[in-house]
């Protein structure tokens, strides 16, 4: 049954990180709007459909702490709203598959964060095979076009990304999946919204169709989609195993790049590189020596 759990669990966090991608990837598109209110419309979207979720879900009865606020506080403002929006500045100073690189070394920084954060200590196989999978992104993203300034956003965005995942690991055993999705998806879309009514007066009209249809995906599937299905992951394996996944973001960015015509494809230079990246997230979760697995029975019994 653990095992079952565990494999739903690395299914979940597959798809969430592949959709994460491919949220970067129609990011780029966005670039000329304002990514107060793009982002801010795209949460909105996500929060709505999350509601009949956290209306089914099962409640849990453990109390949430200051230091879980704190943490909910973090996950909301730096892995949603910094990340977000911060995310999008950076395109303008370095390119897709830039920001994917770098993003791509956020699994190294949950491996050894995030037991920390869980009140357990680092243990190194994740951590070499985040690093693993950091070269598997590069060789999938190839050479990138950046500024300075570029890539000191970029690794601000990568540690907002990181953020996401160390801060939530102690929330999301409490409060369950779908409410902490949907308490930091509100607050991403208040402070967003709510920055833009007073700074810009909410101008809706300066959207063109293109960028409603862009926002609607990224609401749907980079938002209500990924959340879902990344805490659903998170509530079943170990935060250093989970942080793996995000590797997988420029694999989901670089498929959804020949969908919308940014890039060539490379053949087989990215099937080396995807596979180096799935090798480096192989190499977090097996089994040691002592056939201990990286993932325990700890987890069981969470409300998925």
């Amino acid at each position: 049954m653990a095992k079952e759990r565990m494999s739903l669990g690395y299914v979940q966090a597959t798809l969430a990180t592949l959709l994460v991608g491919s949220g970067i990837t129609t990011a780029s598109l966005l670039k000329n709007a304002s990514p107060f209110l793009t982002q801010g419309m795209r949460y909105l979207i996500g929060a709505i459909l999350l509601i009949p979720l956290v209306l089914r879900e099962e409640k849990v009865e453990a109390k949430l702490t200051k230091v879980d606020y704190l943490h909910l506080l973090l996950v909301a403002g730096l892995g949603v709203v910094a990340f977000s929006t911060l995310g999008i500045v950076a395109l303008r100073h370095i390119d897709p598959p830039g920001l994917a690189i770098i993003i791509g070394a956020a699994p190294i920084a949950i491996g050894i964060f995030g037991p920390i954060i869980d009140k357990r200590r680092p243990t190194l196989r994740p951590v070499i095979g985040a690093v693993v999978v950091l070269i598997g992104t590069v060789i999938v993203e190839g050479n990138s076009t950046a500024s300075l300034f570029g890539y000191l956003l970029a690794l601000i965005v990568m540690a907002c990304d990181a953020s996401f995942s160390i801060f939530s690991v102690g929330v999301v055993k409490k409060i369950g999946p779908y409410r902490l999705s949907l308490i930091t998806i509100s607050f991403g879309a208040i402070v967003l919204l709510g920055y833009e009514a007073i700074t810009s007066n909410l101008n809706f009209a300066s959207l063109s169709n293109k960028e409603y249809l862009i926002i609607a995906y990224q609401g749907i599937f980079s938002t209500f989609g990924a959340f879902a299905l990344w805490y659903q992951g998170m509530s079943k394996v170990k935060i250093e195993s989970i942080g793996l996944f995000p590797g997988l973001i420029p694999v989901g960015a670089l498929i959804t790049t020949f969908f919308v015509g940014l890039s060539p494809k490379r053949g087989i230079v990215d099937v080396i590189g995807v596979a180096i990246s799935v090798a480096g997230i192989a190499t977090g979760l097996t089994i040691g020596k002592r056939g201990k697995a990286a993932d325990t029975v700890a987890h069981e019994g969470f409300t998925p």
